[in-house]
C-alpha cells in the first residue's frame, strides 16, 4: 500500500513524516522522496506521525536536497495573514 506523507524531518539514517495513516511500530517500509528510495522500518508512530530508521544511511548530500524541497513545499503551503 502506497502513503503520501509530509517529510517533517531527515537525517542519513532516518526521517519524521506527518500526515500518514497510522503505521506499526516495527513495518518494514520503503521510503521513497524525490531520487532516494532506502528500506526502512517504523521505530515510533503516534497519530498521523511516524519516524523511520533508514537500514542503509543514505548521502548528505540527498538530505540536504531533500531538506530543500521539504522547505519549499513547507513555504509555498503557508497561507499568507
Amino acid at each position: 500500500m502506497k502513503h503520501s506523507a509530509t517529510l517533517c524531518e531527515i537525517s542519513r539514517t532516518g526521517a519524521k513524516l506527518s500526515g500518514v495513516s497510522p503505521l506499526a511500530e516495527g513495518q518494514e517500509l520503503e521510503f521513497r522522496a524525490g531520487t532516494v528510495q532506502v528500506l526502512g522500518e517504523v521505530v515510533w508512530s503516534k497519530g498521523s506521525e511516524c519516524a523511520i530508521a533508514f537500514d542503509t544511511p543514505i548521502a548528505a548530500a540527498e538530505v540536504g536536497r531533500l531538506r530543500s524541497l521539504a522547505n519549499f513545499v513547507a513555504g509555498i503551503e503557508e497561507k499568507p495573514e
